[in-house]
């Protein structure tokens, strides 16, 4: 069995001193070989740190701080791992100097020099680096043209004058070392985006390295950008041969074979909702009538049975962890031959699932049984034409789907209902949809609409969840829980003070139950200001992440929740179902069991930071779409509202989800900041610039690739 990276440091924090590798390996009872591996995977973890002694010891022993990279104003910062040292120094660390330079988002270890007025350290060591690869702009510098001396009979030889060679320009704003090319440049032209391996990275005097990899293409090409994004992010884009391979040999349909041990759900009449756009279907619905009230199926394509334990196609999805969703570009878990055809849900094709059938009273869950199933989708239906229906339109959903679909999207409000008593948080933030031209250029931008349809498919996949991590928790099964924990305390307070200055009565200090912030989202329900407080509670909460043990999920005021819903696209849904289908089929046996309870911390850890990779990828592309659309408008004038103030900025967010900054500077007042108030103000005046205020801004400057706009204010006389 591998030693995990939390065994190595457990037995260290028992030890009064740093012990060399030896040690380790003989108090673990390892070979020097694997022993090396453990500390090796616990050090880029943050878990482990070595000293200069060659000597191994924790973080807290050695009197460091885990940390991650983030830069701000062109300057290095530290921001702790733990939340409660970060809420201790109150912020994050600067850097004053360092033993070698940081990235942003590198793991660092982090001395601490001063603590007062604000905490400063020493940047000790980076303990994984966060960008092994990278997508940057190349330059070749022209040759410089040979010069003659005059009056000179005779050219004596010289050593030509240094020019520097072919080098790279990070994609990443933040990022501001040129890195220095070496070996072939795989035919790249200056202009060119290309994906970098790093070979070293700046220390001292000495330039970062790396080589080209691959020639992704043409900067002016809008997928190029998007493509130089997720690489940026460290996602895949292309999958090993051998998954080709094996996904070439799949089976076109469900076999006799196959349905063996599978209740036949064929003839239960079931559809998928989904985008227009969409193209893998991993989610079916259904609902009949019984004697005791409802039964909702929620019926999950069966990918871990075409997907096995150790195959290509596995690792490449391990390594992916989620599908990655850009505008005009999709980078799958899956290949293409199962998540757009074999495990796909395509309507009058036989599938294999796992179905979760739930009696639903009163909107909620009095009883559910979870079945491996055959299953057949009647229909592919579209939110567009499903929202139709409900507001009584003329619609194209299919005759014999209109009476169960009016029954669902009551059920549907009967859940949403339920749930929010107990003190779900429903958080609305406007999401943007493109329109693409052929080019993937975006000619349009809004804010995307969610109607009845989607909430109603996103009710029924939560109560699935709830019930899935139920029957885990109840049955000790190990498996990847989806978990939200408490907001930190100090964090609440600070939120408090934010309300405050709105005007909104709120008292969070302390709350350990999201009934509070519930009811702080129903007070500015249609208020100016409701955008902004959403913005600021979703920023107050900690991040989702996943865990081993089922420690609830604050946000959803619930017990026992997990994904269960989307294993076409998510790899902890992939693990769920393996787990879940080998205890059903009882072929979960004790040593497959504690295989399983000892790989799930990793597994949590691997896809909580596969999840966030892939989150901060897309937001970035939307950032930059949004830009890229904008800059065709500078000089134009747009309706908006105040999202926020500082000393030095005013932000406004736009209808069309597009957020900018306009300098305090430029108002022409002498406007200053209130903290009280979290707004500014005209002293001589008391004219005031408040949170949720509406204005018109006019666009004078966009950075596209780094998502930046800047508005100076449109006052009435201007226009």
């Amino acid at each position: 069995m591998p030693c995990l990276p939390e065994d190595v440091r457990a037995w260290l924090l028992g030890l009064p001193r740093a012990e060399k590798l030896s040690a380790v390996a003989a108090a673990l009872s390892l070979p020097r070989e694997e022993a090396e591996r453990a500390l090796a995977a616990a050090m880029e973890q943050g878990l482990v740190v070595r000293s200069r002694k060659g000597r191994y010891t924790t973080p807290e022993q050695a009197g460091l701080i885990v940390c991650r990279a983030v830069y701000g104003g062109g300057m290095l910062f530290a921001r702790p791992v733990e939340e409660k040292i970060r809420a201790e120094l109150e912020g994050d660390i600067r850097i004053d100097s360092a033993e070698e330079s940081a990235w942003p988002d590198d793991l660092v270890t982090v001395r601490l020099t001063e603590c007062a007025p604000r905490a400063c350290g020493f940047l000790e060591s980076v303990a994984k680096r966060a960008h092994e690869t990278i997508s940057a702009g190349i330059v070749i510098p022209e040759p410089e043209p040979e010069r003659r001396r005059k009056g000179r009979a005779k050219r004596r030889p010289h050593r030509p004058p240094f020019r520097p060679g072919p080098y790279a320009v990070p994609d990443d704003p933040r990022i501001r070392d040129k890195i220095a090319l070496e070996g072939d440049l795989l035919n790249a032209q200056t202009g060119d985006i290309v994906l970098l391996r790093m070979l070293s990275y700046p220390r001292g005097r000495a330039q970062a390295t790396a080589v080209v990899e691959r020639v992704l293409g043409d900067s002016a090409d809008v997928r190029v950008n998007l493509r130089a994004i997720a690489a940026t992010h460290g996602l895949g884009m292309d999958f090993a041969e051998d998954s080709a391979r094996e996904a070439g040999e799949m089976p076109l349909s469900v076999r006799e074979e196959d349905l063996v041990g599978r209740r036949d759900l064929r003839d239960v009449y079931l559809f998928t909702i989904d985008g227009a756009d969409a193209q893998d279907f991993d989610d079916a619905v259904s609902l009949e009538k019984t004697a005791e009230g409802f039964c909702l199926g929620v019926h999950i394509a069966d990918v871990s049975h075409y997907v096995l334990p150790g195959s290509s196609i596995e690792k490449d999805a391990y390594l992916r962890t989620t599908s990655t969703y850009l505008p005009g570009l999709t980078f799958p878990m899956l290949p293409e031959a199962l998540s757009n055809r074999l495990c796909s849900l395509q309507p009058e094709e036989e599938r294999l699932a796992l179905s979760c059938l739930m009696r639903i009273e009163n909107g909620a869950v009095v009883d559910y049984e979870i079945v491996p199933s055959v299953i057949r989708s009647r229909a592919r239906l579209v939110y567009t034409e499903v929202n139709r229906l409900f507001a009584g339109e003329e619609n194209a959903v299919p005759e014999e789907a209109q009476p169960i679909l009016l029954e669902m999207n009551a059920l549907a409000k009967a859940i949403r209902s339920a749930r929010e008593k107990r003190g779900s948080l429903e958080f609305e933030l406007p999401e943007p949809e493109f329109d693409l031209n052929a080019k993937c250029e975006p000619t349009a931008v809004r804010a995307r609409l969610r109607g009845d349809a989607e909430k109603l498919i996103e009710d029924f996949m939560l109560s699935a969840n709830e019930c899935v991590a139920r029957f885990a928790r109840e049955c000790e099964l190990p498996i990847p829980y989806r978990i939200h924990e408490l907001p930190d305390p100090d964090v609440l307070a600070e939120l408090d003070r934010y309300l405050e200055s709105l005007e909104i009565p709120a008292r969070l200090t302390g709350a350990t139950a999201p009934g509070a912030l519930a009811d702080v989202l129903g007070m500015v329900r249609g208020k100016p200001e409701e955008a902004a407080v959403h913005s600021a509670m979703l920023r107050a909460m900690r991040r989702a992440q996943y865990d081993p043990m089922p420690r609830g999920h604050f946000a959803l005021a619930a017990r026992d929740y997990c994904h269960f819903t989307s294993p076409i696209r998510r790899y902890p849904d992939l693990t769920v179902h393996r787990v879940v289908k080998a205890y059903l089929a009882g072929s979960l046996d004790e040593k497959t069991l504690d295989r399983w309870t000892r790989a799930m911390p990793e597994i949590a850890r691997h896809c909580s930071e596969g999840e966030y990779a892939a989150a901060m990828c897309e937001r970035e592309a939307d950032d930059m779409m949004r830009a890229r659309y904008m800059a065709r408008h500078i000089g134009e004038i747009f309706s908006g509202r105040v999202s926020g103030c500082s000393r030095s900025s005013l932000f406004i967010a736009l209808e069309n989800t597009a957020e900018g900054r306009v300098p305090v500077w430029s108002l022409g007042d002498e406007y200053e900041f209130v903290e009280d108030l979290r707004c500014l103000m005209v002293a001589r005046t008391g004219a005031m610039i408040r949170v949720g205020e509406a204005v018109r801004a006019r666009l004078v400057e966009v950075d596209e690739r780094a998502g930046y706009l800047e508005f100076r204010m449109a006052w009435e006389e201007d226009e």
